[in-house]
């Protein structure tokens, strides 16, 4: 009613007809004059995928790293209801403009997009908004969605190398985050790290399917020698949620290192994982729901083509000492369906249960949840199924953290805290009982 009485007080406006707006094309003639800027998510991958870009002629560029700055900038263009992974992303682009990291007049924006019940289904509109906002001409070409990639092409040789991209940085994000917090010389994992990033970017620009399986062998093979303290126990601790803040250092205020200072192992799941459950959703759906069986048949199509190029890599995990292979995604959709439905595809869905039940199962019982502030589907996959967890799981020690742009960061690093006290009071003697017990359970 008073909506209603709002209304009728309301003085009558002239009718002004709004002609749409054209959005901005990115043609043939672009790829040669612009410079394709894409927002920096997950420094590892990024940096491959940056490679694998140029390899076909575009100038793309990816900022550095941003810092609290961009964010702010994105609260003063983007409506702070909107998730916080879209001011970050959106802060840390125009920021890199006003700085003047690429010529506006000859500039096109790469911004992939997830669709659905999400607020990330509106990051394009949202973007352009903001370029408005801003002061920036509309000279922009977005691409995210499939309609709107215009003479943006990803062909099959594209599509292969940006796969073996993700796979480097999975491979080398794993390795990297085991040995390093053993290691007997400090820096000698990182060393090993870069010598190896810049190998994989070598073959990336002129290589071939053989050395890349040789590549990912001889990664393994190197971290897997590197010398460490194999008396040092650790407490091991997962990272999950949302894929933009579980990979921004920047947005999760840099947990990975503050986990390390605290003296965790970090485990950080495979960027591949995210891609491989959004194919496996056209099966669910087909299963669950009123999914066609033609989509069901492409996303199969896809795990099986990825599952190609990582099986250099997991056989290579599996041989090692110190490294476990992946959990394939029918094995974490398994998991993920003895305490949600799969019909939960909202977000990261039923695979944000999923990932931290895989934690679990690999022997790692401490586990953050990442989540946005105020993002429902990870509410409810994330922080709404920790009770069923650690009923179901013995020495489950999970622990919430919202991400927002006005969260403190103390009471994050306390329940952080919190978390790794309560993980080393149990010691690894209990770590490996809990874990024991949770995987006869999980046999049975």
């Amino acid at each position: 009613r008073s909506l209603m009485a709002a209304l009728a007080r309301r003085k009558p406006l002239p009718y002004q007809e709004v002609q749409p707006i054209e959005r901005p094309r990115f043609t043939e003639e672009c790829k040669a004059t612009h410079t394709i800027l894409a927002p920096q998510m997950a420094p590892i991958h990024f940096e491959l995928f940056q490679t694998a870009l140029q390899k076909y002629g575009y100038r793309a560029v990816i900022p550095p790293m941003p810092g609290k700055k961009a964010i702010d900038t994105g609260l003063r263009y983007v409506n702070n209801d909107m998730c916080y992974p879209s001011i970050v992303v959106i802060g840390q682009l125009i920021s890199a403009l006003q700085e003047g990291l690429c010529d506006p007049d000859h500039t096109s924006i790469m911004l992939f997009q997830t669709c659905g019940a999400c607020r990330a289904t509106n990051y394009l509109s949202v973007l352009r908004q903001a370029l408005r906002y801003a002061g920036f001409p509309p000279v922009f070409a977005v691409h995210g969605m499939k309609e709107e990639m215009d003479a943006f092409r990803l062909d099959r040789r594209m599509l292969t190398d940006a796969v073996k991209a993700a796979i480097y940085g999975d491979t080398l994000m794993n390795v990297r985050n085991r040995m390093m917090p053993y290691e007997l010389s400090q820096g000698s994992t990182q060393a090993l790290f870069r010598k190896w990033m810049d190998r994989a970017k070598a073959e990336i620009r002129s290589g071939s399917y053989f050395k890349f399986s040789r590549n990912i062998r001889a990664i393994v093979r190197d971290f897997d020698h590197l010398p460490i303290d194999e008396t040092l126990w650790k407490p091991k601790v997962g990272i999950v949620g949302e894929i933009l803040v579980k990979y921004h250092p920047v947005a999760n205020n840099h947990i990975e290192k503050v986990l390390m200072e605290e003296g965790a192992e970090v485990v950080m799941p495979d960027f591949v994982d995210f891609f491989l459950y959004s194919a496996y959703d056209s099966i669910a759906k087909r299963k669950l729901l009123a999914g066609k069986a033609k989509d069901a048949l492409f996303g199969r199509m896809f795990i099986k083509v990825i599952e190609f190029f990582r099986r250099p890599m997991r056989k290579a995990l599996r041989e090692s000492r110190h490294f476990l292979p992946p959990h394939t995604i029918d094995q974490t959709a398994e998991l993920a369906a003895r305490h949600v439905s799969l019909g939960n595809m909202a977000g990261e869905g039923w695979f944000l249960t999923g990932e931290m039940v895989k934690l679990i199962d690999e022997g790692v019982p401490n586990v953050v949840c990442l989540q946005p502030f105020g993002c429902l589907p990870n509410h409810i996959t994330g922080k709404g199924v920790m009770h069923e967890l650690r009923t179901s799981y013995k020495g489950a020690n999970i622990t919430a953290i919202d991400c927002d742009a006005g969260s403190s960061e103390v009471n994050q690093l306390n329940r952080l805290k919190l978390m790794l006290a309560v993980a080393k009071e149990r010691g690894p003697k209990q770590n490996s009982e809990s874990t024991a017990q949770d995987e006869a359970a999980s046999r049975s």
